[in-house]
C-alpha cells in the first residue's frame, strides 16, 4: 500500500512532468519529501514540481531544494559539456560509437538536471579499443577499470565516469543477450556525423525498457525509468507500438510492460490504481 510519503512524491513526479496542478495530502510532511528526494536521487525533478506551490520558497525546505537543484543544475551541465567532448573526440578520430540511455535521455527533458545521471554509457566497437585509448588520452580520459562488458574511463582528477559498453546488454542475462547480440546490428549511421550511429526510436524504447526489467529483477529500480518511459512515449507519438510490442514478445517481457503501462497511466493520465 502507498503511504502519504508515496503519495505526495508522484503528485509532485506529475506535476512536474505533466504541469497538471499540484494536489498533496493533509498536513504533507515537507522534510521526509525533501529526505526522500535526496536519497532517490530526484531531488530536481521534485523541485520543478514544487516551485509554483504558494509560498515554497518562503520554507526552509524550498531553499533547500533550491540550492540543492542548483548544484544538480551545474553538475548537469558539466556532464553535457563533457558528453559534447568526448564525442567530437570520437568523431574526429572516425571511432564508432552510439550513446546510450541517459546520455540519449537527458536532452528530453525540459530542463536536462530533472534526469539524473551518474555516468555516461557510449556503445563502442572492440576492434577500435587500440584507438579509443590513444583518443581519450587526448582529452584527459584514462582507463580506470573494466566489467564483462563495460569499459570505464574517468579524468583525473575524477571527472565525468564513462562506461564505454563492450555489447547493450551483459552476455550473462543470456535471455536478453540473445535479442540484442553486440547490438552493432540496431544502429545506424548518424546524418552529419562522422562516426556516430543511434538506434531507431523504436529499437531504442524497447532497448530501455530491457535494460530497465534487467535491472528491475536483478537489483531493483529507480524512479528515473518511469519518468523516462512517460516523456519518450509522449514525445514519440509516432512510435510503431506494433514493432514494441512483437519485440517484448520476443523478449518476454510484455506482461511485465503491461503493467508497466498501467502504472505509467496511473501516475500521469488519472488511470485506475490496482493491486
Amino acid at each position: 500500500m502507498l503511504n502519504n510519503l508515496h503519495k505526495n512524491v508522484i503528485a509532485i513526479i506529475r506535476t512536474a512532468m505533466t504541469k497538471k496542478p499540484l494536489v498533496l495530502t493533509e498536513n504533507a510532511n515537507m522534510e521526509s519529501i525533501y529526505k526522500y528526494a535526496q536519497e532517490a536521487q530526484i531531488v530536481p525533478l521534485l523541485y520543478y514540481g514544487l516551485q509554483d506551490a504558494e509560498g515554497f520558497f518562503d520554507t526552509i525546505i524550498g531553499k533547500k531544494f533550491f540550492m540543492s537543484s542548483m548544484n544538480y543544475m551545474s553538475f548537469s551541465n558539466g556532464q553535457l559539456r563533457e558528453i559534447d567532448k568526448i564525442c567530437d573526440c570520437l568523431n574526429e578520430h572516425g571511432i564508432s560509437y552510439m550513446k546510450l540511455k541517459g546520455s540519449v535521455l537527458k536532452g528530453l527533458y525540459e530542463y536536462p538536471e530533472m534526469r539524473t545521471m551518474g555516468d555516461a554509457d557510449i556503445l563502442i566497437k572492440l576492434d577500435e579499443l587500440e584507438k579509443l585509448q590513444e583518443a581519450c588520452a587526448t582529452i584527459g580520459y584514462h582507463y580506470t577499470e573494466e566489467s564483462e562488458h563495460e569499459i570505464i574511463y574517468n579524468t583525473q582528477p575524477k571527472g565525468l565516469m564513462v562506461e564505454f559498453h563492450k555489447w547493450l546488454i551483459p552476455s550473462y542475462n543470456k535471455d536478453f543477450f540473445e535479442y540484442f547480440g553486440i547490438g552493432w546490428d540496431f544502429a545506424k549511421k548518424v546524418e552529419g556525423k562522422n562516426s556516430e550511429y543511434e538506434m531507431s526510436d523504436e529499437d531504442f524504447f524497447v532497448y530501455i525498457f530491457a535494460h530497465f526489467a534487467k535491472h528491475y529483477r536483478d537489483s531493483g529500480v529507480g524512479i528515473k525509468y518511469l519518468t523516462d518511459f512517460y516523456l519518450f512515449l509522449k514525445l514519440k507519438p509516432e512510435l510503431d507500438m506494433d514493432y514494441v510490442l512483437e519485440s517484448f514478445k520476443k523478449l518476454k517481457v510484455d506482461k511485465f510492460w503491461e503493467n508497466i503501462k498501467r502504472l505509467l497511466d496511473n501516475w500521469f493520465e488519472d488511470g485506475p490504481s490496482d493491486d
